[in-house]
């Protein structure tokens, strides 16, 4: 186990630090939020990393007769949940849609989270693949090389 090459340590240690982004995701929220305002429309994105979860959201909304100057603001916030506040540490994937109009206003939100422990196991899933890949290939190479039983035979006549 101690011989495997590099590319197979390399990915042991993106594994330590998901799971140690996953510990740190119940403690803390990261949150990188875009929005800008163009004349009648207005544009949120926004990553959130927190509550063991990875969530992302886009809305939009629109005026018919609204006119406002073009803007935008990028924010990057870092919250810490109190000592008491626990979260799930396996909380449900989801996808949400939502479609708010009023008269003259109307505006759609999708929201797609994807927990840590969904991420760690396609990780582990992927990266068992590869080992396994590597393991078959590193195999049939040992076998190819072996001399076949009875003679053998010497290549370019030496």
């Amino acid at each position: 186990m101690l011989r495997r090459p590099f590319a197979f340590w390399l990915p042991a240690f993106i594994l330590a630090f998901l799971l140690w982004a996953w510990g740190l995701s119940c403690y803390q929220s990261f949150r990188l939020t875009h929005w800008s305002q163009e004349e009648e429309h207005s544009r949120l994105i926004q990553l959130d990393f927190g509550a063991s979860q990875l969530a992302t959201t886009v809305a939009k909304s629109s005026a018919d007769k609204i006119r406002r100057p073009s803007t935008s603001d990028t924010r990057f916030v870092r919250e810490e949940f109190p000592p008491t506040h626990s979260h799930w540490w396996f909380p449900l994937p989801g996808i949400e849609h939502r479609d708010d109009s009023s008269p003259g206003i109307q505006s759609h939100l999708y929201r797609i989270i994807i927990p840590c422990w969904l991420i760690v196991l396609l990780y582990l899933g992927l990266w068992r693949l590869a080992v396994r890949r590597y393991d078959r290939r590193t195999q049939r190479l040992r076998t190819k090389d072996l001399p076949s039983s009875g003679t053998a035979e010497v290549p370019f006549g030496n």
